[in-house]
């Protein structure tokens, strides 16, 4: 799965824009205003130069939830067998593992 116009529907949350260049996914969500989101490929991301907590959520090759963690600034956070991560705001509550997520685009 790989488009530049893809977003994923988090249920609880609304649609997440997806990024997969490279400067994309390296600036993640530093800089970005309270309440942004958004889904990168891979199973592991960084909070280097956050200054927020995130919730981060793993989705595997079928796009189903299989586990979400605090993502604290300056940290790392790895999520085995999650083919995508989605970053959401702290405070947001993650979809439950085992939900399966719609993709547009």
């Amino acid at each position: 799965i790989r488009s530049r116009l893809m977003e994923f529907l988090v249920p609880g949350f609304g649609a997440v824009h997806a990024v997969t260049g490279f400067w994309q996914r390296w600036r993640g969500l530093r800089g970005s205003p309270d309440g942004s989101a958004l889904a990168l490929p891979g199973g592991s991301v960084h909070g280097f130069g956050m200054d927020r907590d995130l919730v981060v959520v793993g989705l595997d090759g079928d796009l189903e939830v299989i586990g979400s963690k605090v993502l604290a600034p300056n940290r790392i956070v790895t999520i085995p067998g999650a083919r995508w991560m989605i970053e959401l705001p702290a405070g947001a509550i993650p979809p439950p593992a085992g939900t399966r997520l719609i993709v547009h685009g």
